[in-house]
C-alpha cells in the first residue's frame, strides 16, 4: 500500500484510536512496519535546521551483534529483530542527556540538562528509516500516558524495570549490562530479545493486525548518544 494510505490510516487512529496510547496528535505518529515510499531518500535530510545538534547516520549492520533472540521464547509466527535505523546525536556542548519520550516509536523527543529539547524525526519508507533530522521542540511536547509494568520476572533474575510502551517491556540486568525486551499481550514474563546495551530510554508501537511492531532504543554506544529503531516480530 502507498505511503499516503498509511499516513491517512494512522492519522485516523491517532485522532480516534481505540487504545489509550493511540490518542495523539497526527504529527506524533509514524506507522509501524514500514510503508512503500515514492523512491529512495537520503539517510539525512537537508537543509539542517540552524542551532540543532549534529546528527550522523550509522550503518545499521554495525549493531546487529548487539541483539540476540531468546532461544527459550516460543512463537507461532516466527521471531525476528532487525535494526532499520541508527543515528548518533551530538549532545549540545556543556550539557548532558536527561530523557527521551515518544507517543509511538517515532518521532522521539530528546531533552538535555540546559533545558533544551529537540525532536528526532525520520521517514519510514521501504522498511528503513531515512531523511532523518532534528528540529527544535517544545519541552512540553505530549507524553504517553502512564503504562503499567507487565508481568514481573522471577525474583531471582534481579531485573530492573526500565520502561513499558504499547505492551512491550524493557528490563535492565545491571549485573551484565544488558536489556531484555518482553513481548506484549502476554500473561507471563516473556522476553524475546536481549540487547548488550545500557538502555537510557525505550519507546515502541505495535501493529494493529499482526504480531510485529517497532521499538526505539536510546543508549550511549561508543561514547555517543545513539537512537536505534528496530523492526521486531514476536
Amino acid at each position: 500500500m502507498t505511503g499516503r494510505f498509511w499516513r491517512a490510516a494512522w492519522a485516523t487512529i491517532a485522532m480516534f484510536g481505540a487504545a489509550p496510547e493511540a490518542r495523539a496528535q497526527t504529527g506524533d505518529f509514524v506507522p509501524p512496519a514500514g510503508y512503500s515510499g515514492g523512491g529512495p531518500l537520503p539517510a539525512l535530510a537537508t537543509p539542517i535546521e540552524p542551532g540543532t545538534p549534529a546528527l550522523a547516520h550509522l550503518p545499521e549492520g554495525r549493531f546487529a551483534g548487539l541483539f540476540a533472540l531468546d532461544p527459550d521464547y516460543r512463537s507461532n509466527s516466527g521471531v525476528q529483530a532487525k535494526v532499520i535505523g541508527a543515528y548518533a546525536v551530538d549532545e549540545p556542548k556543556g550539557t548532558k542527556f536527561v530523557e527521551a519520550w515518544a507517543i509511538g516509536f517515532l518521532p522521539v523527543n530528546l531533552k538535555f540538562s540546559d533545558g533544551s529539547c529537540f525532536r528526532f524525526r525520520a521517514e519510514y519508507t521501504d522498511g528503513m528509516l531515512a531523511n532523518a533530522r532534528l528540529n527544535r521542540s517544545d519541552c512540553d511536547a505530549r507524553r504517553p500516558p502512564a503504562a503499567e509494568t507487565g508481568p514481573p520476572p522471577p525474583a531471582d533474575r534481579g531485573l530492573r524495570p526500565v520502561a513499558t510502551s504499547w505492551g512491550y517491556g524493557a528490563w535492565a540486568d545491571d549485573r551484565t549490562g544488558t536489556t531484555l525486551v518482553t513481548a506484549p499481550f502476554r500473561k507471563d514474563f516473556a522476553p524475546f530479545l536481549s540487547a548488550k546495551i545500557k538502555l537510557l530510554a525505550f519507546m515502541a508501537m505495535n501493529s494493529v493486525d499482526a504480531p510485529l511492531g517497532n521499538v526505539t532504543m536510546v543508549a550511549r554506544i561508543g561514547g555517543k548518544l545513539t537512537n536505534m529503531t528496530l523492526l521486531v516480530a514476536y
